[in-house]
């Protein structure tokens, strides 16, 4: 049981939902212990096979007791790879700041403001297009710009932009706005305007 609210992935596109474990009560901030450079998630027939993993943490928590994984440390960028299916053409992630520290996260090459805080338990929605290049890429910035995944999802198709910031993998609570311009795809923007 934790805080934040289950992002909004009731769309018909989505594959996978991977989340990092169950959440618990909330409390302190847990920065989880070091992957090593490979681990694999499961959700139904599909595999999350994290590769190159560089201060990557598992079994982190943030403040209001949802799961997630950081990725990088107060000295040293983190960063991670994964390839997905041929049937996966968007990849779907909800990031927030480590605590309440400034944060930009750079996937494929894209650099994303990441303007939720963990403290909160409300994360950013980052969509990823993955139908031309099917390995995605994901780094902090600088080491000072640590970050927590609640979550990665797989989409046969673009996602509906009716989803939200709140964190939570499994808790209730607020749900926030939805997703900010800066966090919607080339593509994306592309598709919703010939609509």
């Amino acid at each position: 049981q934790g805080g934040g609210s289950t992002p909004d992935y009731d769309d018909e596109s989505m594959l996978a939902l991977f989340t990092f474990g169950d959440n618990k009560v909330a409390g302190e901030i847990v920065d989880g212990s070091d992957m090593g450079t490979t681990k694999t998630y499961t959700s139904g027939n599909y595999s999350l096979a994290i590769t190159n993993a560089l201060k990557v943490y598992a079994g982190a928590y943030d403040p209001t007791g949802i799961s997630c994984i950081k990725v990088g440390a107060s000295k040293s960028v983190g960063s991670f790879e994964f390839t997905v299916p041929s049937d996966v053409e968007y990849v779907v992630f909800q990031i927030a700041q480590y605590k309440a520290y400034a944060s930009k996260v750079t996937v494929n090459g894209v650099t994303h403001d990441i303007t939720t805080a963990s403290n909160e338990g409300k994360y950013t929605t980052v969509v990823v297009d993955t139908l031309t290049t099917k390995k995605v890429s994901f780094a902090t910035v600088s080491g000072a710009q640590r970050v927590m995944i609640d979550s990665i999802a797989f989409h046969s198709s673009a996602p509906s932009q009716g989803g939200n910031q709140g964190g939570g993998n499994e808790g209730g609570g607020e749900v926030t706005p939805p997703v900010e311009a800066e966090t919607i795809t080339v593509s994306q923007a592309v598709e919703m305007g010939s609509s």
